[in-house]
């Protein structure tokens, strides 16, 4: 089957016709999160962003494979922010992140 092979930068231009499609979602959710360090101490944010199920998910997801098809990831599993940092989650269109405690 030679020729159908499109090569990365075809599957770079699709990841970035579908991003830009589900983008301009008017919808905003605050999604909590809490973590409690050895001593017991505790820390709570929430991330602001699109509709948390469908379009949230897609914008990570696009963003992450992008990402892998320029190279950024090494091989074997990782979690997101394993693979591209812990605030990997703030650079999808507008997710921001609020220091609650």
């Amino acid at each position: 089957m030679a020729g159908r092979w499109a090569g990365p930068s075809a599957s770079i231009r699709s990841v970035s016709r579908i991003s830009s499609a589900t983008s301009n979602t008017p919808s905003t959710k605050a999604t909590r999160c809490s973590r409690r360090d050895e001593k017991g101490g505790r820390a709570v944010s929430r991330l602001h962003g699109p509709e948390a199920g469908l379009v949230w998910t897609t914008i990570t997801a696009l963003g992450a494979a992008q990402k892998v098809l320029n190279g950024a990831a090494k091989a074997g599993y990782q979690t997101p922010a394993s693979a591209f940092g812990k605030d990997f989650v703030l650079e999808g269109e507008g997710v921001t992140r609020e220091d609650v405690a």
